[in-house]
């Protein structure tokens, strides 16, 4: 027999089927792999944003078909009510946000998301919880955690638990790195089809669904920006696209045979993946553009603190650039808008916290 036909199943340990990969053999033409997805993740619901009237809650579902979240005060047994539901489709990767609107602030609320896949709505997963913020204006506590580098291999996740589980924060905040897409990747993301896709979003998939990280941002809104891992800059991968990102024999030539790794990261294949995965979350009304050729950088307030989120990596300068005080960290519209945030937050504000993933060793004076 010249050719073999086989499909791979991978579940967790709940029986979830998690990854379905369909392999054929041709003897004359070498091995092909085809990533099939559709069939493939139920991931989340995943918390994003909330602030003292609403939040956004994020899913991957399983196939075509709509989403929608049933909430209700926690531990009222009252009757449930319903945000509009929201399609899930093939063109983004089967992923879709919903806001719950009209919330009562500093209020418990507990949820659980349904499924639609053309026999009627059905309960998937189990009960969630979340708590909304406070009145702007009002007097109270606010406690959030604070990570970046989660490199999975390292076991980073008994410190997430316990972050939850002993400190209960508001919110969990991740400024970067919250996935390596430059180590691990089994399928070669060569060029810009559907197994390069498959090999980013597989990075993601690998950390949404890990339990602790799913405990956590199921009942704790998980706020992210990145930095370069998730749009990838390793040297180790200077030929390989889309990681294409800076660092090549260029960079090292110029920088005396050492690779410098304060460059640029954007890739528009890296960026589709990044929106499915998380940016997506983010009302768009926060971000300061979405266009597709922008960056993640985006701004919000909870309670009376207001949280900028710029992007230090999309607008940057090539590093062999002349060093001066016109060298560019964030562009030129980036900055504008960062300076307004800074100099005209919203109204009652008293604290102001801006973010900077690697924002260092960039250059001297710029």
């Amino acid at each position: 027999c010249n050719q073999y036909f086989s499909t791979i199943n991978i579940y967790n340990a709940g029986q979830t089927l998690i990854y379905q990969t369909h392999i054929s053999n041709d003897i004359a033409g070498g091995d092909s792999w085809q990533w099939v997805s559709g069939e493939s993740v139920l991931v989340g619901p995943i918390i994003g944003m909330v602030d003292n009237a609403s939040a956004w809650v994020w899913i991957k579902g399983v196939k075509a078909g709509t989403y929608r979240i049933k909430y209700r005060l926690q531990n009222s047994g009252g009757a449930w009510s319903y945000a509009s539901g929201a399609s899930i489709a093939s063109s983004t990767r089967f992923t879709a946000t919903v806001q719950l609107a009209g919330l009562n602030a500093s209020t418990m609320y507990e949820y659980q998301a349904q499924m639609d896949y053309g026999g009627g709505y059905q309960d998937e997963g189990g009960l969630q919880y979340f708590k909304t913020g406070c009145d702007s204006g009002k007097s109270c506590a606010l406690s959030f955690t604070l990570g970046s580098c989660k490199r999975q291999t390292n076991g980073p996740f008994q410190i997430l638990c316990k972050a939850k589980d002993t400190l209960a924060p508001d919110f969990h905040m991740e400024i970067g790195d919250f996935v390596y897409l430059d180590t691990d990747v089994v399928i070669s993301p060569v060029e810009n089809n559907e197994d390069s896709k498959a090999a980013v979003e597989s990075k993601f998939l690998d950390m949404w669904i890990a339990s602790c990280v799913r405990s956590l941002a199921s009942s704790t809104p998980y706020i992210l920006q990145r930095d370069d891992h998730e749009e990838n800059d390793d040297p180790a991968r200077h030929d390989i696209f889309p990681y294409h990102m800076g660092i090549d024999k260029e960079i090292k030539d110029k920088n005396s045979g050492m690779p410098n790794f304060e460059v640029p990261s954007r890739a528009d294949l890296a960026k589709e993946m990044n929106a499915y995965y998380w940016f997506n979350g983010v009302p768009d009304s926060l971000k300061r553009s979405t266009s597709s050729s922008d960056g993640y950088e985006y701004a919000f307030s909870y309670v009376d603190i207001r949280f900028v989120m710029p992007d230090t990596r999309w607008y940057r300068e090539d590093p062999w650039a002349t060093d001066n005080s016109s060298k560019s960290l964030f562009g030129s519209a980036q900055k504008t808008w960062l300076i307004n945030q800074i100099q005209n937050p919203p109204a009652n504000t008293k604290l102001m916290f801006v973010a900077f993933p690697s924002s260092t060793k960039y250059s001297t004076s710029a």
